[in-house]
């Protein structure tokens, strides 16, 4: 695909330039619903997401080196060995998604803490824009030739092949274009959450249905990833693992809400 692209004389990255379009895009979407619904002020919204993008970033650039620590340390006999460049190398400066998610998390539930702001709201509020800003990632792993599928046979209607230059996708290799299924299925996920928040006023509806549907797919999507460099743990990737994690917490945050809400006390 295309790695790099060329514009005003100058040399960037895809990917960087299709993050920057996902924050931009992202931070329009917020600004549009808040505003559309008004249940949160927009410039208080946009002030969230900013913090919330801060934590995001950090998270998404921490996760790998968590991980791999965990993998160093139930992996002793493999690792010892390994020269300290190497590692380096295979645990730090990857990009994972749920690690965004979590210090997006972590860095809302500290704005909110901290400015005495209803958090459901604006989780709510943030569940359609972190679907489309990842769809529009995805679109930036599909030109960099990242988080590629696995091989499909030669005429495939879905499948892509990778140029030498491209960013671990084996070249010229027919591909399943596992990321531009995802972007697609995001942008309909967006799109539902999107209605949803707008037309319901139940708090944390939204963010709820995030935390179920985002992760059931990602957990299928999985299995016909072929980048399995990324790590894992027995029969399941890292993000498979997750993706259970977080449609569990789905499950408990629908059953806390429903209790919370028949109980007229609590």
């Amino acid at each position: 695909m295309y790695p790099h692209m060329n514009a005003f004389g100058r040399v960037f990255s895809s990917f960087g330039l299709m993050a920057l379009l996902a924050f931009l895009t992202g931070g329009l979407l917020t600004y549009l619903l808040a505003k559309k619904k008004g249940q949160i002020r927009a410039d208080e919204a946009l002030m969230a997401g900013l913090i919330a993008i801060c934590g995001g970033v950090a998270g998404a650039f921490l996760l790998r080196p968590v991980i791999g620590l965990f993998e160093v340390l139930f992996n002793w006999q493999q690792f010892r060995d390994y020269p300290l460049d190497l590692l380096v190398g295979r645990f730090f400066g990857e990009i994972i998604f749920y690690g965004g998610l979590i210090g997006g998390l972590i860095a809302t539930l500290l704005y909110c803490g901290r400015f005495q702001i209803s958090l459901l709201p604006l989780l709510d509020l943030f569940a359609p824009t972190v679907a489309l800003a990842l769809g529009i990632g995805r679109i930036g792993c599909l030109l960099a030739g990242c988080c590629y599928g696995i091989e499909v046979r030669a005429g495939h209607v879905l499948a892509i092949r990778y140029p030498l230059y491209s960013l671990g996708a084996p070249p010229d290799v027919p591909l399943l274009a596992v990321p531009l299924i995802e972007a697609t299925l995001l942008a309909c996920l967006s799109l539902l959450l999107a209605i949803v928040y707008v037309k319901s006023r139940r708090a944390g509806l939204s963010a709820g249905l995030y935390l179920l549907l985002y992760p059931a797919m990602r957990f299928i999507l999985e299995f016909f990833r072929g980048d399995v460099v990324r790590g894992g743990f027995g029969s399941f990737s890292t993000s498979q693992l997750l993706s259970l994690a977080l449609f569990c917490l789905g499950i408990f945050f629908f059953v806390h809400r429903r209790g919370h809400q028949s109980n007229p006390i609590s």
